[in-house]
């Protein structure tokens, strides 16, 4: 047996004092009487009138001493192992993703997740060792191994919601490399389980799963598009895509918000767990700020919430060159799109630019952009040519490739192309023989390219009804930044000005930050963990972000009753198996019972 409280044991010398009761007694007034007779039971306390007189047994007193013993030992709350009592070591992996805000459990799943905890941690032994480990997209170690009980509340308290989906995989190694050394050690996974398998690793390690959550009714925006108008007089439309997750068909209202102010209400009719659309129009004011919200009682509020800024200005196009008749004539069907021509291309900043366009020209060295590059070869890191391949035909092209959409390739002829082997960061669109790339993309970084790699006046491409829609194609993958949107948990990166070493943020809760670097430099911000809007405030005026969930996953919230490892090894959901059982309870009610008996006792010897 072990004591979770010794402390309380100090109290055992309470019981002098009530042993010292029973040496002295009120004095009584002393009073003659004809006889004693009637008096035969109360002239037995006479003998105790006398302080300090020496202890006579007393039911009273060993009731008495009995009762402030059991509440001693109570209040030192000793617990019984069901195994030997030895070390061990424990880490509580607690989900704080955007799914644990769910409120099917009261108040939320990631309140009831940390009382699971504080309740695993009153069942572990007084020596175990505990840590604390709060995953999200990322893993936040809050608590090291360490014994002290007040610390590992303390942390279990400090573990915040986040907006994000769900990784567990950093949290894990980080847990397995914290109990590896020890003999004693145990993992529980206190989550809804919608995460990865686990690579568990060839160690054993004792693994525990906590399901937490129940029933999901909830609503939720996983998409947000704005479209520019083909023509001036045209409205913006704002698409967004709804999901449904609950087991009954509900009435979904949808408002659109525009620079703030409310504009539009509609009532989406969603079958269950279904997926439907809602489509606003907006023509006055010309749309900064674009916000979807979900105007109803459900149980996830991050998702109900979506916003897209919209760029006030169109994108700048470079076009740098020797005139080509059939490039210009292409380009100039290009809509939403600002085209300008570089007479002297030494004095152009590209930087002033969206999209840079470059034929029979390249640079010695390019910045970071986005690149159409036709005929050339630019000096990136991995890329190198090696001869020449004659007439290649094409084989093949990637028609999933938003650049090759609705193009077709089949008999296009060719003089020559440079024979080249492409680096990682790098996907071949079209393709000769023996895998040469005639058009590939290149992503590094910040840099996203397009290059063509035969020369266009050396081919009949120019010709073909597939070069303007090849154009267009590439043209808009270039200047889509829906793959590098952000997401909650995600750093965003700013760049700094060439007359700029710092901005100013401020975040969703009122966040701010100062960020400094070097002018023309990124600078970078990690605490997103948080949907909503964030505001950099610069020389040249405000930008703003956009963070949303848009995660189907996080928002349907279903609770998986067992996890997996990669080995295909199943961990049954169930609570940890308690490794020891309280004794308080029953001293509580061994007091009760003491005190019962020597209240009649004590009523029952006092009558005459």
């Amino acid at each position: 047996m072990s004591l979770m409280n010794p402390w309380a044991l100090v109290w055992i010398a309470a019981a002098a004092p009530v042993i010292l009761m029973y040496f002295l007694k009120l004095k009584r007034k002393k009073v003659p009487v004809s006889s004693t007779w009637l008096w035969a039971r109360s002239i037995q306390d006479i003998r105790v009138n006398a302080p300090f007189q020496k202890l006579r047994s007393s039911l009273l007193l060993v009731l008495q001493v009995l009762l402030l013993l059991a509440a001693v030992l109570a209040l030192s709350d000793p617990i019984g192992r069901t195994t030997p009592p030895d070390e061990r070591r424990w880490v509580f992996l607690i989900d704080r993703s955007a799914s644990m805000q769910m409120k099917d459990v009261k108040p939320s799943r990631l309140e009831k997740a940390k009382e699971a905890a504080k309740e695993l941690l009153r069942s572990c032994g007084p020596r175990d060792e505990i840590m604390i480990v709060a995953f999200s997209n990322r893993a936040q170690v809050l608590s090291p191994l360490t014994a002290d009980r007040g610390a590992i509340e303390r942390a279990i308290d400090a573990v915040e919601p986040a907006d994000t989906g769900t990784r567990i995989q950093e949290a894990f190694r980080i847990a397995a490399s914290a109990v590896l050394p020890y003999k004693s050690r145990t993992i529980v996974i206190l989550s809804d389980g919608r995460f990865e398998p686990l690579q568990t690793g060839s160690e054993p390690i004792d693994l525990k799963y906590v399901p937490i959550g129940g029933e999901v009714r909830n609503a939720a925006v996983t998409a947000i598009e704005v479209k520019r108008p083909q023509k001036a007089d045209d409205p913006y439309t704002v698409f967004a895509q709804l999901d449904l997750f609950a087991k009954e068909e509900i009435e979904v209202p949808v408002e659109l918000h525009v620079n703030g102010e409310l504009k539009a209400v509609k009532k989406v009719k969603m079958a269950p767990n279904s997926s439907g659309a809602v489509i606003f129009e907006v023509s006055k004011p010309e749309p900064q700020i674009v916000e979807v919200k979900i105007a109803m009682d459900d149980d996830l509020d991050a998702d109900n919430r979506a916003w897209a800024v919209v760029r006030p200005d169109r994108p700048r196009l470079l076009i740098a060159g020797p005139g080509n008749f059939f490039l210009e004539k292409a380009l100039a069907q290009v809509r939403d799109m600002d085209a300008f021509s570089a007479e002297d291309f030494a004095k152009t900043s590209m930087g002033d630019y969206d999209i840079v366009v470059l034929h029979g020209i390249l640079p010695e060295s390019l910045p970071e952009g986005r690149y159409l590059i036709l005929g050339e070869l630019p000096k990136w890191e991995g890329l190198k040519a090696e001869g020449e391949l004659a007439q290649p035909a094409v084989v093949d092209w990637d028609r999933r490739h938003p650049v090759a959409r609705m193009v077709n390739f089949n008999g296009l002829y060719v003089k020559s192309a440079p024979r080249i082997a492409l680096p990682p960061f790098s996907s071949a669109v079209v393709e000769a023989p023996d895998n040469v790339p005639l058009i590939f993309t290149y992503e590094k970084g910040r840099t996203r390219a397009v290059v063509v790699t035969f020369k266009l006046l050396d081919s009949d491409w120019p010709l073909r009804l597939s070069f303007p829609m090849f154009l267009s194609n590439a043209l808009d993958w270039l200047r889509d930044d829906g793959h590098a949107q952000a997401r909650p948990g995600e750093a965003l990166r700013v760049r700094l000005g060439d007359d700029e070493t710092e901005v100013n943020l401020a975040g969703p809760g009122g966040r701010t930050a100062r960020l400094t670097g070097e002018s023309g430099r990124d600078v970078v911000y990690g605490d997103t963990d948080r949907c909503g809007l964030y505001t950099v405030t610069r020389k040249k005026g405000v930008q703003r972000i956009a963070l949303n969930l848009l995660d189907p996953l996080e928002s349907k919230g279903t609770v998986e009753r067992e996890i997996k490892t990669v080995s295909g090894q199943v961990t049954a959901g169930s609570a940890v198996p308690p490794i020891v059982r309280p004794y308080w309870r029953w001293l509580a009610l061994a007091v009760f019972a003491l005190l019962l008996g020597e209240w009649v006792i004590y009523h029952r010897r006092i009558e005459i």
